[in-house]
């Protein structure tokens, strides 16, 4: 089991997540940033805001990121027409990740207010 800075593991007591080692929990990172480059927007989404606390402790991400989930999330908060669940989970996984997704989050934020 890993933990973030905090010391809590990540992922829900007894899941999947939870109970990984630090190799698995690199390799399950890795496999979401690969989905944030997805032609599906709906995957690219969730995989953006399956990241959002691996972002806020800056914890097992790539060295490089092309492409920031804070950004992919910005992106799809702005798709026309949006269940409200869709919009709450991705303002939420923006105010998790924090001071890290500033730089995408307040200009989609300020237009859909």
């Amino acid at each position: 089991m890993t933990v973030g800075p905090d010391g809590k593991p990540y992922g829900v007591e007894g899941g999947t997540v939870h109970q990984m080692t630090v190799q698995e929990e690199e390799d399950h990172v890795d496999m979401l940033y690969e989905r944030l480059f997805s032609r599906d927007p709906n995957r690219r989404f969730k995989a953006a805001i399956a990241m959002a606390s691996y972002i806020a402790d800056q914890m097992y991400l790539p060295a490089v990121m092309k492409k920031h989930p804070a950004q992919v999330l910005a992106e799809g908060l702005l798709r026309p027409r949006l269940h409200k669940t869709v919009l709450i989970d991705g303002t939420r996984s923006l105010g998790v990740m924090g001071p890290c997704a500033a730089e995408h989050a307040s200009a989609a934020l300020g237009k859909l207010v």
